[in-house]
């Protein structure tokens, strides 16, 4: 950790990620330039048709928002949680509003197809604006020959909220915030031998960073991800998804590992939190008729990620995670269906839980949580 002057490797980093993002937005916006030059030439081409725009809400109640163990919620709600961030509640109400804007790109050599979209949600608390946030997510996707699409997807949170450390240099808890990137892109293919079925595989890459003075927990991650989805009626499609990701613990110097005692062994900073993780997940849409005057779409999600980390410091010097593993599992619900014009609305419902091996039960009992969330989400297409 540095306290005087400017990490120059960090500084780096943070403008190669500047860099990127900058890049996308100025090719967003030579896209869709482009795209109205183009359209002035194309007759069966207008805004009003061929783009969307919605406006999203998500309200609802979560029953841990910081993903805290029973023991720091125990530990919270005895006031023997050393924090410094001013946390009012272990649960909270939460709302997001957002924007989606959707554009049907021209068929720029004549018959190829292609969207770019953008989506813009603000995610707050009720009593805990300290882990508000805004969510930027950019989608494209075009054909490019016959059967083979192209895409690429980004998602940015700046500042977002994880959790209280202990800072070894000026011994004290600390409130950290870190700036969150997800990005890839790849292909996609839908076989002829079999309608309905379409095949992707892309690359993923993502990282964490704080500032150029808390180091210790910057990531860089990249992955392989391949989806399987299938169409077997109107009625019924079902998605498999499976990833291999890779993280490494960009900040960890082993040199400043601290011995391992008392509250600072469970801080991450004290580790190298490099990871591997295998991440499974099964989607199923249903379309429901001649229940309700319109469609009831139902979703349902079930994900199974299994993380290992790869630390090879001794138990004793790194007992956050030296051996450790665990299993982080998630269960979503939603149905939703239009009740006038453009408006649809409906429930959501997510249950987490995280289950963890160490050597060490302390390690157990600090980071296995529960939480869910009921929430209620609406969209209105303006057109």
């Amino acid at each position: 950790m540095m306290l005087n002057g400017i990490d120059a490797g960090s500084c780096q980093r943070s403008l190669s990620q500047l860099g990127k993002l900058v890049l996308i937005l100025v090719t967003l916006g030579l896209l869709i330039l482009f795209a109205d030059s183009v359209a002035a030439k194309e007759a069966s081409w207008n805004w009003h048709d061929n783009t969307t725009l919605q406006l999203l809400y998500e309200g609802g109640y979560n029953s841990n928002i910081l993903e805290l163990s029973d023991n720091d919620i125990t530990r919270f709600e005895d006031g023997t949680l050393p924090l410094a961030t001013n946390v009012e509640s272990q649960d909270d109400l939460s709302q997001s509003f957002g924007l989606r804007a959707k554009i049907e790109l021209p068929k720029w050599w004549g018959w190829r197809n292609g969207d770019i979209s953008y989506t813009f949600r603000y995610l707050s608390f009720a009593k805990n604006s300290y882990n508000d946030r805004p969510i930027h997510t950019t989608h494209f996707n075009h054909d490019i020959f016959n059967r083979w699409d192209v895409f690429f997807n980004y998602m940015y949170i700046p500042e977002r909220y994880l959790r209280d450390y202990r800072d070894r240099d000026l011994d004290q808890i600390i409130g950290t915030q870190f700036d969150y990137r997800l990005g890839g892109g790849g292909l996609q293919y839908s076989p002829e031998f079999l309608k309905g079925l379409r095949l992707s595989g892309r690359y993923e890459f993502f990282s964490i960073y704080y500032n150029k003075y808390f180091t210790e927990y910057d990531s860089e991650g990249w992955g392989l991800r391949f989806d399987a989805r299938y169409r077997f009626n109107k009625y019924l499609t079902v998605t498999g998804i499976a990833k291999r990701r890779w993280s490494d613990n960009t900040g960890f110097n082993q040199h400043l590992l601290s011995a391992a005692g008392g509250s600072q062994a469970q801080d991450s900073e004290y580790g190298d939190g490099s990871y591997g993780e295998e991440w499974f997940e099964l989607d199923a849409n249903l379309n429901i008729y001649n229940v309700l005057p319109k469609r009831i779409d139902l979703n349902a999600i079930a994900r199974l990620r299994h993380r290992f980390y790869d630390s090879e410091q001794l138990l004793a010097d790194d007992p956050v995670h030296s051996g450790r593993e665990h299993i982080h599992m998630m269960f979503h619900l939603d149905a939703k269906t239009e009740v006038f014009e453009g408006l649809r609305v409906g429930p959501v419902f997510e249950y987490e839980l995280r289950r963890t091996d160490s050597p060490l039960d302390w390690v157990v009992r600090a980071k296995n949580f529960d939480t869910y969330r009921l929430m209620l989400s609406l969209s209105y297409s303006i057109w």
